[in-house]
């Protein structure tokens, strides 16, 4: 229900500062960025399988916002402004995608294709 009433807890450990929530409704996962440990966590929506997808090993550093669309986590990083782009499940290395610019707080991405449709 809208007025929390049926409100659940998904994530209670290994989390610190998430700053930003993204859906992947293809694949029933919810992602979240924690800025404060530098990783990309998700879970599947039903509360099963919580996973760390990305973290400061593959050079991920303040992850701020996040958006999904395909195999790919888009985001703003806290520190630097930077726009990055990772693989969802981790594969390959965190891509710079800028720099240099000032209050980059946010990133969403726009495609039909990124929400189902509703009937």
């Amino acid at each position: 229900a809208m007025d929390g009433t049926l409100r659940e807890t998904l994530v209670e450990d290994n989390i610190q500062w998430p700053t930003g929530l993204a859906v992947d409704y293809y694949n029933e996962r919810l992602y979240w960025a924690d800025a404060k440990l530098s990783v990309i966590g998700s879970i599947r929506l039903n509360g099963t399988d919580p996973v760390v997808a990305i973290d400061h090993k593959k050079g991920l550093m303040h992850p701020f916002s996040i958006d999904i669309f395909e195999d790919y986590i888009y985001g703003v990083t806290y520190i630097n402004n930077i726009v990055f782009r990772v693989h969802k499940f981790g594969d390959g290395p965190v891509t710079n995608l800028t720099s240099g610019i000032s209050h980059a707080t946010d990133v969403v991405l726009y495609h039909q294709y990124k929400q189902p449709e509703v009937s």
